[in-house]
């Protein structure tokens, strides 16, 4: 799963060190026609309106410094479809060293069943730490679940806390935030 997503950071340098004010996650997808990448809306309101207030604010895809404004594909707004789309080229991907997730050919995908697994992640702020002066890490969580109900427009996963493994001993996140997903298949065709 973490060659399919990377981190989405904003920040200033101050005196040589870089600080992030806030970040998202980001992953790459193309359902046919071209490649782009995806992040939350509400995501993206926050880097416009921090840019806003600070037009120095320089914005990171993983490594590389990208301009959302300039990128952005589409974007309806958090409170309608909390979902904001980016242009971005292959070789992009591929010098971040990540994969494009590949959506169904056809439109309407296929339903997905219930009880399919499927995985999530996402890189959440409360877990982002400063390792030195120029370098973050910001601490990938994941998520293995049932499809729990489905339909012709959106499946639903239910996250039982009962279930949650604490897989690399720092705790359990206080809560989980899980955002619209669709039917994502991986570059070799397998349903990630």
């Amino acid at each position: 799963m973490m060659n399919y997503v990377t981190s989405l950071a904003w920040g200033d340098y101050k005196d040589g060190n870089y600080k992030i004010h806030n970040s998202g996650t980001a992953f790459f997808l193309n359902l046919g026609a071209a490649t782009f990448f995806v992040t939350a809306a509400h995501v993206y309101e926050g880097y416009v309106e921090a840019k806003l207030k600070d037009p120095n604010l320089r914005c990171f895809l993983g490594s590389m410094e990208v301009d959302l404004k300039a990128r952005c594909i589409g974007c309806l707004g958090s409170k309608r479809l909390d979902i904001a789309t980016f242009s971005i080229e292959l070789e992009e991907v591929e010098k971040l060293n990540k994969h494009v997730c590949y959506g169904a050919a056809s439109w309407p995908p296929e339903k997905v069943s219930e009880g399919a697994g499927i995985l999530i992640g996402g890189f959440p702020g409360l877990e982002r730490e400063q390792v030195d002066a120029q370098e973050y890490s910001f601490g990938l969580y994941a998520a293995l679940t049932p499809v729990s109900s489905s339909s012709d427009r959106h499946f639903g996963c239910v996250l039982d806390r009962a279930g949650w493994i604490d897989t690399f001993g720092q705790g359990l996140p206080p809560w989980l935030l899980i955002g619209w997903l669709d039917f994502l298949r991986g570059s070799d065709g397998t349903q990630i």
